[in-house]
């Protein structure tokens, strides 16, 4: 199929942008002539900014509101894209909004999937562009989102650390509560790692993430920096790539340390690792799988405390983090 320019749509949100981009850069290789578009909302285009180029050839922000206004600007933009006369739309949102506007915009052929479907929301992207001939490589190609300004700022916080320091990126965060791995199991998975590894923790995330991060900070006050709300996106992911390991709940951290190449823990609560977790490499998965109420996907726990995050114990997860960087360490990836 010969297209000659294409619309990508995902609007939202950090993460699930950043978990279709391999699949972005499997179709900018296998068709390099095409014109590629990207529309995001334009809170997330941040990330994408510098991507530019190189996965696709203009992006489009989609300022999305609720409501009537939402409405009209839905219609606006659809009116005004449908002049584009797009070949082909990938609907990688996949919602009723981006249907909608997918048929407003018009295109020779459309692209989408079932969202419900139990399968990684990569997969799911390279089932909409199997038909080109894309198919999903044996390990995701690793991506660099960073500018130069951000990798230097990066560079520069980690040249201050001790010759032997091991950086390690921890996400504490995320936007539930049935996403947060306790304080208490960071603080005892730090102490596991410690005895064995002279690591530097850098913790990432938004100032909701504050309060949790100061409780570790004080505890560790000679191995941890406190990066939580005053990191931009950027920031965050060059910091990342520079990494030796990547442990994190289910949030956009996650996802910027794999889609990097980063080895990554997810450690996961109410949400689906087989739908959402780190692919590639080095990464695993801790999760309540075996429990008959998971994944619940509900914000707030029938049980209270949730059984899915109390059932990864912080042990565990320091022996597959040691197990990981004394590999890398070997394999002189360090």
């Amino acid at each position: 199929m010969k297209l000659k320019k294409v619309l990508v749509i995902r609007f939202s949100a950090y993460g699930d942008i950043l978990m279709c981009l391999p699949a972005l850069a499997s179709l900018r290789r296998i068709c390099p002539d095409t014109e590629i578009h990207f529309l995001a909302v334009t809170k997330y285009t941040d990330v994408l900014a510098d991507l530019r180029g190189r996965l696709f050839d203009r992006l489009i922000a989609y300022k999305r509101t609720s409501g009537p206004t939402g409405i009209a600007e839905a219609l606006s933009l659809g009116a005004r894209l449908r002049g584009e006369r797009y070949d082909a739309i990938f609907d990688w949102q996949a919602n009723p909004r981006s249907r909608i506007l997918s048929a407003l915009i018009g295109a020779r052929k459309r692209f989408s999937f079932n969202r419900r479907m139990r399968l990684h929301q990569l997969d799911k992207c390279y089932l909409t562009v199997r038909e080109l001939g894309v198919s999903p490589p044996k390990q995701p190609q690793p991506l660099k989102f960073a500018r130069a300004e951000e990798d230097a700022w990066a560079q520069a916080l980690l040249s201050k650390l001790p010759e032997d320091a091991v950086p390690i990126t921890l996400g504490i965060g995320g936007l539930w509560a049935t996403k947060l791995w306790a304080v208490e199991r960071f603080n005892r998975l730090m102490e596991h790692i410690l005895r064995e590894v002279q690591a530097r923790f850098f913790l990432v995330g938004d100032e909701r993430d504050r309060e949790r991060a100061a409780r570790l900070a004080s505890d560790f006050p000679d191995r941890v920096t406190n990066l939580t709300g005053s990191t931009t996106i950027l920031q965050a992911a060059a910091l990342v790539s520079r990494s030796a390991l990547t442990v994190s709940n289910d949030t956009s951290t996650m996802h910027l340390a794999w889609v990097q190449g980063v080895p990554t823990i997810g450690i996961f609560g109410a949400t689906d690792p087989l739908r959402t977790g780190p692919m590639g490499l080095g990464s695993h998965i801790f999760s309540g799988l075996h429990l008959p109420c998971h994944p619940c996907f509900e914000g707030r726990c029938i049980f209270g405390e949730p059984r899915c995050l109390e059932k990864t114990e912080p042990m565990e997860v320091a022996s597959k983090a040691l197990e990981i960087l004394h590999a890398n360490k070997l394999e002189g990836r360090d």
